[in-house]
């Protein structure tokens, strides 16, 4: 008798790869891109000192799987990342609407020490950029703090933007969304056919994900 074993979905091998990026610049869009496209769940990295670092690492090679993670681009977590011989994949995206998008996070309450919730839209986006009242400033303590990991140069580090990768659904554009989905395949040695990518595009968008790149360009609009 002769039995056949059923495998709904074949597991990409790939490159060995880190996940950073910048907090409100598309971390879940990303996530469920390289699920869709690797069929693995993420090793997740939930606070960002170096030590935990090196902790959430070692699970996800136990695990098979890759580390995704906002870690701020120290020295020494540059280095090991060099010398391991891993690559990278960075997201960011335009820091007027990553403000813009933060403003809306903190408002949720999820950061109870920056209590800005309270005052009008315009005060918030003020408090953000200069953080004369508590002390956070966007841009320097939650953006380019991590802009070191470009500089391990594009054979380590492929950047891509949450422009490009949101797609029409999102506001941008189907084109550009193929075109990077292919990049980062391409950048962790997964070769990807047109038609495999659009497949990844279309699961991708919906699941947890509903941003959209006009609502927070609008608001930002408004104030820069």
């Amino acid at each position: 008798m002769i039995f056949f074993l059923f495998i709904p979905f074949a597991i990409s091998a790939h490159d060995k790869f880190i996940l950073v990026t910048v907090p409100k610049c598309g971390s879940h869009l990303i996530i469920h891109v390289l699920y869709e496209m690797l069929h693995k769940n993420d090793q997740r990295q939930l606070r960002s000192d170096y030590q935990d670092f090196l902790h959430e690492l070692m699970i996800a090679e136990r695990r098979g799987t890759y580390l995704s993670t906002h870690q701020p681009s120290s020295q020494e977590a540059i280095e090991f990342v060099k010398d391991h011989g891993y690559k990278v994949i960075f997201i960011i995206r335009d820091p007027r609407d990553q403000l813009v998008s933060l403003m809306y996070y903190n408002q949720q309450g999820y950061w109870p020490q920056l209590p800005i919730s309270q005052l009008s839209q315009s005060e918030q986006i003020e408090e953000l950029i200069t953080g004369n009242c508590y002390g956070y400033q966007a841009y320097e303590d939650c953006f380019s703090n991590r802009l070191g990991w470009i500089d391990l140069g594009p054979e380590i580090t492929y950047v891509t933007t949450f422009e490009k990768l949101i797609g029409i659904h999102g506001g941008g554009s189907d084109e550009l969304q193929m075109q990077e989905i292919m990049n980062i395949g391409a950048h962790i040695g997964v070769s990807l056919l047109r038609k495999r990518c659009q497949k990844i595009a279309q699961a991708a968008y919906g699941k947890g994900v509903h941003v959209s790149k006009r609502n927070d360009r609008f608001m930002a609009s408004q104030f820069f």
